[in-house]
């Protein structure tokens, strides 16, 4: 991902969650660079959109068995998944080859924004020992 690290949370689901979403993002560019078809690139970002959903999933399942208040979590999570729907479809409305960076620039920027701003908030709360 552009050589963006995103910090580990100590919790596994959590990071191979970020891992895998950040493997789909290389796949992407690297099929943007080799010049790939449109249907090959809207179906990577489609897994994308798949993968991250599951992975938002996870997530607010681990906040909500810790104890976290969720809904503005949903609510970032709901706001990303629309973001990409929305460069997707302006992706779509679009001609050349630069449409396709600038929606890898959008993932990229949205996915890391996402796990700094939004999901280190909880990283203490998930890898915090349980109470005996």
């Amino acid at each position: 991902m552009s050589g963006k690290l995103i910090p580990a949370s100590g919790v596994a689901v959590i990071d191979e969650g970020h891992h895998a979403l950040c493997l789909h993002i290389e796949d992407i560019v690297r099929h943007w660079k080799l010049g790939s078809e449109d249907g090959v690139m809207e179906t990577l970002v489609q897994a994308f959109r798949t993968a991250a959903m599951r992975h938002f999933e996870e997530e607010i399942q681990l906040l909500t068995e810790a104890g976290a208040a969720t809904d503005r979590h949903c609510r970032a999570h709901r706001d990303l998944i629309d973001e990409i729907d929305t460069q997707l479809t302006e992706t779509r409305h679009h001609s050349g080859r630069n449409r396709w960076f600038a929606l890898v620039d959008t993932l990229e920027r949205i996915l890391y924004e996402h796990e700094i701003e939004e999901d280190s908030r909880y990283y203490g709360l998930l890898s915090a020992p349980s109470a005996p």
